[in-house]
């Protein structure tokens, strides 16, 4: 058994949150699954609802609550949509080619993350054309049968993480293979995707699939590994992005 982990670095403009992904893996006997040894420190930075508009400390407290997701739909959807995903991969493409024809030759998407937000990538157009080929040729692998074991454990890290913790370590300390034990996945491979700052499920998959900004794309690894077979989801507010989706996977 190895581990490795996977950053992808936080990014603002304008004062705008970017929604970002972090991902990691811990494999046993997986041999096709490979992600890169990276770290990147997270720059902090206020969401986009607090930047374009001022409100009063009351208005702004009402305009959060009234844009929050259903936390139990939003975790049920992403499941349903990374299934979707996995198993007609090329449904995606047209999700894709919309968000390349929304973008600038700069990389730039108005609207991308939020209405009159302008988000920016790292990679621009090259990455979205790159996962729209990697789609045309992608197989279809095995949907996720829903754990009720990964998704305590990703709701447990999603809790943990509302005050604007991020990363794969819980606030004890315990890094996600071993929370993920505790909750009852043991001797098998796991893995956890999480993505800040994304308020659907379409969004939270599309950003893990185009992985801008990660060489080897190991988000996008970890949602077409043929090996995993189980998932759970777990969401919640987030002090600093917004919201928080914590995806973990198994082979059991």
């Amino acid at each position: 058994m190895f581990k490795t982990h996977l950053y992808q670095r936080l990014q603002k403009i304008s004062g705008a949150l970017i929604p970002t992904t972090m991902a990691a893996v811990v494999l046993s006997n997986s041999p096709q699954i490979s992600v890169s040894n990276r770290s990147v420190d997270p720059a902090a930075n206020r969401s986009s609802l607090e930047t374009s508009v001022t409100f009063s400390l009351g208005a702004a407290a009402q305009a959060q609550i009234a844009l929050r997701p259903d936390w139990s739909d939003l975790e049920q959807e992403i499941l349903a949509e990374q299934n979707r995903v996995r198993q007609n991969p090329q449904s995606y493409i047209p999700i894709l080619e919309r968000y390349l024809a929304n973008m600038t030759e700069d990389g730039y998407v108005i609207h991308g993350c939020g209405q009159n937000c302008v988000l920016t990538t790292r990679e621009g157009r090259s990455a979205v054309r790159e996962a729209i080929a990697f789609l045309e040729r992608q197989p279809a692998v095995v949907p996720l049968a829903e754990s009720g074991a990964a998704s305590r454990a990703a709701k447990s890290h999603a809790r943990d993480q509302r005050g604007g913790a991020t990363g794969h370590v819980s606030s004890d300390g315990t890094p996600f293979w071993e929370r993920l034990s505790q909750f009852g996945m043991r001797n098998v491979g796991m893995g956890e995707n999480i993505a800040y700052g994304a308020r659907s499920a379409e969004q939270v998959v599309m950003n893990l699939i185009v992985d801008d900004g990660v060489p080897d794309r190991g988000h996008r690894t970890n949602m077409f590994a043929p090996n995993w077979a189980v998932a759970g989801v777990g969401c919640g507010d987030h002090a600093t992005y917004r919201t928080v989706c914590v995806v973990d996977y198994a082979t059991q």
